[in-house]
């Protein structure tokens, strides 16, 4: 009845024409027009666009495989899949370790490594983003395919890249080349803590020695934590001098959840 839908067909029925393993022939290379055909805009879901895979191996309290994928709708997908590291890493070693990649080794692990919910986005051939951590990094994407006979490796048929999620990469630090400075003395603690004159003292010395060295300065004296703020990010400093309390807490071992909380440390401003 409409002619987008018809289209769609005859360009699904030319893929399948070129499969050497399939029987079809298609006697005409056009679309035959008849009454009552119509025309609409289309608005099927489209899948042109690049899918974003996000896999993360979670080792603790048990081996979990957490799945994020991104969809055309107003909503991230997320999906855990339990499986059996032990299991999953021997198919992969005879995959790419000892070499004997075949379609039925691919088959086995692609059902062991994608929760059922995802496999149709795979299967369709959409363009995958992979957004893999250092653990799902290892594990062969690329190769996987859903079938056992007359497949291909997803990657043949689809386009595929891979993302690294990483903590540990180079940082740029954003230099200042304006001569602006920043000094905070002595934070209005409202009584958490007591009022150190001396740091109030301390920065208005230091914005006076600042001040001669054709320093833009901007002196924040006793003011509460939203004026700090605040002055902290209206301009780009290329010095900051904060005068008052500390506050460190060190790293410890927490005994119930068996983890290391990381230390906090920074100034008391409020």
């Amino acid at each position: 009845m409409y002619e987008d839908r018809s289209l769609q067909a005859f360009y699904t029925l030319r893929k399948l024409e070129a499969d050497q393993h399939l029987n079809i022939v298609l006697p005409y290379n056009k679309i035959k027009k008849l009454p009552g055909s119509r025309k609409r805009v289309p608005l099927d879901y489209q899948q042109d666009w690049w899918q974003r895979v996000s896999v993360a191996v979670e080792i603790s309290p048990s081996y979990c495989l957490k799945f994020t994928a991104s969809t055309g709708s107003a909503r991230e997908e997320v999906r855990n899949l339990n499986s059996n590291p032990v299991i999953i890493q021997h198919f992969i070693d005879q995959i790419s370790g000892d070499d004997k990649w075949t379609p039925q080794l691919a088959k086995t692990v692609f059902e062991l490594l994608v929760p059922n919910d995802f496999k149709d986005a795979v299967r369709n051939q959409y363009n995958i983003l992979w957004k893999l951590d250092k653990y799902s990094a290892g594990f062969p994407w690329e190769l996987l395919q859903d079938s056992a006979t007359q497949s291909k490796p997803l990657c043949v048929n689809a386009g595929m890249i891979r993302q690294l999620a990483t903590a540990d990469y180079h940082t740029q630090i954003k230099r200042s080349y304006a001569n602006n400075a920043l000094i905070i003395g002595d934070p209005a603690l409202e009584g958490y803590a007591q009022q150190l004159p001396g740091a109030a003292e301390e920065a208005r010395k230091v914005s006076d020695i600042i001040s001669g060295n054709e320093f833009n300065v901007t002196t924040v004296i006793n003011k509460d934590f939203a004026d700090n703020l605040q002055a902290l990010f209206q301009d780009e400093y290329k010095m900051i001098h904060l005068a008052g309390h500390g506050y460190f807490k060190p790293e410890k071992q927490d005994a119930e959840c068996e983890q290391t909380i990381a230390p906090e440390g920074g100034m008391v401003i409020g």
